[in-house]
């Protein structure tokens, strides 16, 4: 079926499964509340896909206390990205994923 989002791409992790992405920081939708985001889809043999939390950008101000509190569950991964300036300017950001059901 149809994918969600108009922008997309792939890629594969390395051996240790390390990735980076290239992009455009989104803008929020206009009218809507909801943060700007990435939405990620992943994907390994013999498995269902897997949705994660989209990834939301530090400093977005439709980031409230509300939405913090829901991605501070115990054990989860923040999907909330702090970007920083990289050495040739452009602003770069960590994330770590996890693949339902895996350690």
């Amino acid at each position: 079926g149809r994918r969600h989002g108009q922008l997309r791409g792939w890629l594969r992790t390395d051996e240790q499964g390390r990735y980076e992405i290239h992009t455009i920081k989104p803008g929020g939708y206009p009218g809507r509340p909801d943060p700007a985001h990435v939405h990620i889809t992943l994907m390994a043999p013999g498995e269902p896909e897997g949705c994660v939390d989209s990834t939301l950008f530090e400093g977005d101000p439709r980031i409230d206390d509300a939405a913090r509190a829901e991605y501070a569950g115990e054990g989860r991964f923040s999907p909330i990205v702090r970007l920083r300036p990289g050495d040739d300017g452009r602003l770069v950001g960590d994330r770590d994923l996890r693949l339902p059901g895996r350690r």
